[in-house]
């Protein structure tokens, strides 16, 4: 008997720490040009979401697009976050642009429950009622997605307006990931942040809460009104920074990605596509980081670089890995 309540206890104390590990999260942000094309059908596998209703004003916003016939990871509810001036009430509303030459970020999908197909450039934002002659910093919004026991992956499209934008992914279980985005763009005469915060998170039972908002210091352009809000989401299927399909990541894989970067259309695992959305760009070394033995997944912002300053990393990687190094000396 004596020993039956000691294995008993025992478990009940393996039980107890197992329900008390953190997730795990981590995040790199990626700036993208001014309207950039994301192609959701290709990418968004697992499932997606588009908030893009014309004219919705109220505290909590619901999409009225996303993935069709696959289980919801996502939450389309997408909540409110600061305050205004005494008397005031923070809304959510669509921005939708006046014509091409002003789009920030476009998606398209041939996969929506309603309509099965579109095209969107517009992103859901605050603004104040009763309107107001400026907004304070502080104002932003936040989603959630389902966390499981395995990795999954999340692509957050995000802007910020006018301001500094705070981007934070936290697990319920514990666990945050933080990053700071300048505006680097100018469009009809204000300062914008547009891009995306991928998100690689796990645990059981535990969602992933991710948050935006306007935070110092100010950049205003032809007006105020600093916010920050989101275009859109998708989880994407796992990645594989494997280029050359020999059972591991090293550095003849990051030679593969330098040869393909620049590829928007087309582009397979073989040409550096590690999340198989077509294209070769920056969120594929993230993936390629993530997965290099020894390298740990950055929160920094990682602008995408121009095709001929992809080369100039790699004397900055052989500086930093030592094992990098000896495996591409080894390739010569």
């Amino acid at each position: 008997m004596r020993r039956f309540w000691v294995a008993f206890l025992a478990s009940a104390s393996w039980l107890q720490l197992q329900g008390a590990v953190a997730g795990t999260v981590s995040g790199d942000y990626t700036s993208l040009p001014q309207a950039t094309l994301i192609h959701f059908t290709p990418s968004g596998t697992l499932d997606w979401v588009k908030w893009d209703e014309a004219g919705a004003i109220a505290t909590t916003y619901s999409s009225n697009v996303r993935k069709n016939g696959v289980p919801h990871i996502i939450d389309d509810t997408i909540n409110v976050l600061g305050a205004g001036p005494p008397g005031t009430t923070v809304v959510l509303q669509s921005f939708p642009p006046a014509g091409p030459p002003d789009y920030v970020l476009q998606f398209d999908w041939t996969d929506g429950d309603g309509p099965d197909s579109g095209l969107s450039a517009v992103p859901i934002s605050e603004s104040i009622s009763p309107p107001q002659f400026d907004y304070p910093l502080g104002l932003g919004a936040s989603m959630t997605a389902a966390a499981a026991a395995d990795t999954r992956v999340l692509d957050v499209y995000v802007q910020g307006f006018n301001a500094d934008m705070k981007i934070t992914a936290e697990m319920s279980g514990g666990g945050v990931a933080t990053t700071v985005v300048t505006p680097d763009k100018v469009v009809v005469s204000n300062n914008f942040s547009a891009g995306v915060y991928r998100i690689r998170y796990a645990g059981l039972n535990e969602t992933l809460t991710v948050s935006v908002e306007a935070v110092a210091p100010r950049k205003n352009g032809s007006v105020g009104f600093p916010n920050a809000g989101f275009f859109a989401a998708a989880v994407i299927a796992p990645e594989s920074a494997d280029f050359d399909s020999d059972g591991d990541v090293d550095g003849v894989d990051l030679l593969i990605w330098q040869r393909g970067f620049g590829s928007t259309t087309g582009a397979t695992r073989a040409d550096g596509d590690a999340d198989g959305n077509g294209s070769v760009n920056a969120l594929d070394l993230a993936a390629w980081k993530s997965q290099f033995p020894g390298s740990a997944t950055t929160t920094a912002a990682a602008a995408v670089p121009e095709p001929c300053a992809a080369a100039q990393w790699i004397p900055a990687l052989l500086g930093g890995s030592g094992a990098l190094a000896s495996t591409l000396r080894r390739r010569r």
